[in-house]
């Protein structure tokens, strides 16, 4: 025991190996898929890696530049056309933290529950940063202010709640959003435009 010595490289090699506890209760078999799997939209591919993985690997990098990455990414198309298999190979090939929400698995009966799961998602994602937060179905979520007078307000909240966390007085740091839907014209169209980018899946 006296000889056994931890250096860097062990660490290192740890840190590659270890996953955060905070993602025990979020962790997801991410399925095997890569960017050669899907076929085409190269354009796409690289924007995403541009978008989302460059910023969170070379953070010092775009920092010394004084480049701000989006806070965002919005993949739009038809069902079918690998919104989600993209975001699949995303989460397999850039090996940050990957947590995936099913958009309406937020909403809840009782009032208050929905903007405090919207709360806690993103209180995990800057525990464990750098991270991806993806949103599956987003327009469940983030659907036009006032769009709906069955809802009692509750999507107007659950929008503002989404809101501040990405763009409120706690900065998101480390934390990329990405999100998928099939219904771009259902999402609320008053947030800053660059706040984010809008990149269109196609057959």
């Amino acid at each position: 025991m006296d000889r056994m010595k931890v250096t860097t490289s062990d660490l290192q090699l740890a840190m590659t190996q270890v996953k955060p506890s905070a993602m025990r209760e979020v962790a997801i078999d991410v399925p095997k898929v890569c960017w050669s799997d899907v076929g085409g939209m190269e354009d796409v591919k690289l924007k995403l890696k541009q978008a989302v993985e460059w910023p969170l690997k070379h953070a010092e990098a775009f920092a010394r530049l004084a480049v701000t990455p989006p806070k965002g990414v919005l993949l739009y198309g038809p069902p079918g056309c690998s919104k989600t298999m993209i975001a699949k190979a995303l989460a397999n090939e850039s090996k940050l933290n990957f947590i995936a929400i099913k958009g309406p698995e937020l909403l809840s009966k009782y009032v208050g529950e929905s903007e405090r799961a919207v709360r806690e998602v993103f209180r995990k994602a800057r525990a464990v940063a750098p991270s991806i937060v993806f949103f599956d179905e987003i327009d469940a979520l983030a659907v036009e202010r006032s769009s709906s007078s069955r809802s009692s307000g509750v999507a107007d909240r659950v929008l503002a709640q989404l809101l501040t966390e990405m763009d409120g007085i706690e900065q998101l740091k480390d934390v990329t959003v990405l999100a998928a839907t099939n219904r771009p014209d259902m999402i609320d169209k008053e947030k800053d435009p660059q706040a984010g980018i809008k990149l269109q899946a196609a057959y």
